[in-house]
């Protein structure tokens, strides 16, 4: 955590990113990285969609309300019928569009991708999940409820792990589907358990919860129509990170997205950088003031950071559910992480908050 100007700050980030100098080469780099980002949007899209589809199917949850997947109904995404439950789970006031919001967020932080493994585990993971659990409970939701739907997201990232889903497997990350995967279960990630891997949705013993297993019947194939629905989305996005034919020559995509951007990017991003680094600057005078070293200064910035941008609706969805809290809870998750309350309420002061 470094004190600077933030017009510094600013110029910096316009040099690498708001200007057309700066655009050529920050994405002549990137267009380097091209095979690794159609792996990590290809993964992505197949993690998203089986999560979606268990959490409709397994938990009970409203896919129209999701980000990405509502115009796959999963009610008839295999051809056999699953009837839709007649009852609404104990979820408490957080619509469902939040909670799947909830969980992908909670699987970026816990999740390596490219290979797949698990990151976070022990304490670390426990205390990611606990804050996770307590938000909604204080909205509503019973606890066995929120151990459930974490460790579906166990379940799909076992799926993920073992690249074992027929028809959603992308070339050059996947491997032949093993009988078994294994499911390293919430809320420390260190206990494991195998689960047999027969279908594209499983409802194993050890996971399934009475009244939310479903029997799977073979074969479990994916619906044509919904395969369809799926690859054009994979099409979709592995176009906007690649090249494509202009005359007289091809040009990489995204290079032509920021070149259009420009104007905007120096503006409002300026404008951004500018806020970023006066927060920085106030959380570092507090440290000083407070005498705090080491690790303990990046946790009063991320506080910082998250209080002041948690209605702000960034590119990044996943992280929109943060609205729904207010700044006492935010203070209460960061005084649980170790924080000073009177430090935490003095950066907030400052912050206009």
């Amino acid at each position: 955590m470094s004190a600077t100007r933030p017009i510094w700050r600013k110029r910096k980030y316009v040099d690498r990113f708001a200007s057309i100098p700066g655009v050529h080469i920050t994405i002549s780099y990137w267009s380097l990285l091209q095979p690794l980002i159609h792996g990590n949007i290809a993964d992505n899209l197949v993690f998203r969609l089986l999560l979606d589809m268990y959490l409709c199917l397994l938990a009970h949850m409203d896919y129209t309300q999701f980000d990405f997947n509502s115009d796959v109904n999963f009610y008839e995404i295999f051809v056999e019928l699953y009837e839709p439950r007649p009852f609404t789970p104990p979820k408490g006031t957080v619509d469902d569009r939040d909670i799947e919001r909830m969980l992908w967020d909670l699987r970026q932080r816990l999740l390596h991708r490219q290979p797949y493994y698990v990151e976070k585990t022990g304490l670390t993971a426990e205390t990611l999940i606990r804050e996770m659990k307590d938000f909604l409970v204080s909205r509503g939701a019973e606890e066995w409820w929120v151990d459930y739907i974490v460790t579906l997201l166990a379940q799909v990232a076992g799926k993920m792990m073992a690249l074992c889903v027929v028809g959603l497997a992308t070339v050059g990350t996947a491997r032949v589907a093993p009988p078994t995967y294994e499911v390293y279960l919430p809320p420390r990630f260190e206990e494991k358990i195998d689960v047999e891997n027969v279908y594209v949705l499983e409802s194993p013993v050890g996971i399934a919860r009475v009244g939310y297993a479903r029997v799977i019947k073979k074969p479990g194939s994916l619906e044509p129509e919904v395969m369809e629905v799926w690859w054009s989305r994979v099409d979709e996005h592995l176009k906007r990170q690649s090249t494509i034919a202009s005359s007289p020559e091809y040009v990489f995509y995204p290079r032509v997205f920021f070149w259009q951007r420009v104007p905007r990017l120096h503006l409002k991003g300026g404008h951004h950088q500018i806020m970023l680094q006066n927060i920085t600057n106030i959380v570092k005078r507090v440290c000083d003031k407070h005498g705090i070293i080491g690790p303990a200064r990046t946790t009063y910035q991320n506080f910082a950071l998250e209080l002041k941008y948690k209605d702000y609706p960034g590119h990044e969805k996943e992280t929109w559910w943060r609205r729904l809290m207010t700044p006492e809870e935010v203070i209460e998750k960061y005084v649980k992480r170790g924080c000073e309350k009177a430090i935490l309420e003095e950066i907030r002061t400052l912050l206009g908050v």
